[in-house]
This record gives C-alpha cells, structure tokens and sequence, in this order.
C-alpha cells in the first residue's frame, strides 16, 4: 500500500480549545491523501488536518502500512477459516461412517485365532 499525497494547504479551522471550552478557528496544515494498492487500485481516501507544528512527513505512509496489514490479515483470516470449512467437510464424513457405532450397532472385530 502506497500513500499519495494528493492535496495540501492551509485552512482557518474550527478547533476546540480546552481552556475556554469553546472551538476558536485555528490555522491548519490539511492534507488529502490516497492510499493505493500495490496494483495501483485506490484503496481508501482520506483528508487530515494537522497543526502545523505536528506535520510528519511519514505519517501518511504508516498509515498505509496499517491499512495494507488489515488487509494482509483478513486475508489470512479467510485463507484460514475456508482451510477450516474444507477440514469441516472431511470431518463430517469421517463421522458419517461412524455414526451408525454411536447409535448402538454392533461392531464386528475381527480377531485372528491362535
């Protein structure tokens, strides 16, 4: 996942201040960025604003980092549970010849003669 930084500009913004309780317009650093695929699909847009003072250069792209980690995990997750569901199957008809043990029939052993 790559972060693109598509837009960036100051903006006067509503910013609440603890002091007075109130929001008091502040300048603001803001910031569009894209997070994109490896295969160039936009994944997700998102606008950010920041003091000034706060800017870091490489926020953005562990932003991406994050988001591309979601995704790696998700698809583990779904990678696992269809793993899961195919085990479930086997399973299930490995219990359907037995079943009839469970539901009292007799069980033939074959046992060799000395």
């Amino acid at each position: 996942m790559k972060a693109i930084l598509r837009e960036a500009k100051k903006e006067l913004l509503a910013r609440f201040d603890a002091d007075s309780g109130e929001n008091r317009q502040t300048l603001m650093v803001t910031a569009t960025v894209d997070f994109m695929t490896d295969d160039g699909v936009l994944h997700h847009q998102q606008k950010y604003a920041h003091l000034p003072a706060d800017i870091d250069p490489d926020y953005y792209q562990r932003q991406a980092d994050v988001m591309q980690a979601d995704i790696d995990q998700a698809a583990a997750a779904a990678t696992a549970k269809a793993l899961t569901a195919q085990q479930e199957v086997v399973a299930d008809a490995a219990l359907n010849k037995i079943q009839h043990l469970v539901l009292g029939e007799e069980l033939h052993i074959h046992e060799e003669k000395q």
